[in-house]
């Protein structure tokens, strides 16, 4: 008798429990302090440095490529959006990046959700904008001082 009582005490109480909160999926948008046309140049950039394009729009600012074999997976295919953003002033002036991750292999055989792959491909889009700002200011001196 007591032993029912006990499971249906433990019953009402995983019905009460709050559901649990979905995996948050904040890794896959970053927001920069440059132009859509800059981001995309700069992803572009990094990306067919240290993996395969596969397609690539510069009108929709849209890349695709290919992550090979990690720790985790038989590899990722990814892509890449770049979106104008306003930086709080109105202007836009500043860009959203989205990834979209396709597990290949399939969830039995990739346990990976290309998060490290991502992140590191937003430390390359830092190091090339990086290159470009610094490009263009040389540039403008060089301008100022003729």
């Amino acid at each position: 008798m007591r032993y029912r009582w006990t499971i249906a005490a433990l019953a009402v109480s995983l019905l009460l429990l709050p559901p649990a909160a979905p995996a948050q999926d904040d890794w896959k948008t970053r927001n920069f302090n440059a132009t859509a046309d800059q981001c995309y140049e700069a992803a572009e950039r990094a990306i067919s440095n240290h993996h395969g394009v596969t397609f690539k729009d510069a009108k929709l600012r849209v890349l695709r490529y290919e992550v090979g074999v990690t720790s985790l997976s038989w590899g990722y295919r990814m892509a890449l959006q770049v979106e104008p953003a306003s930086d709080g002033s109105g202007q836009m002036t500043a860009c959203r990046v989205t990834h979209t991750v396709d597990v290949k292999g399939g969830p039995l055989l990739s346990w990976g959700r290309g998060k490290k792959e991502v992140q590191q491909v937003y430390a390359w889009m830092e190091e090339e904008l990086s290159a470009i700002f610094s490009a263009a200011k040389k540039k403008e001196v060089k301008t100022t001082q003729n």
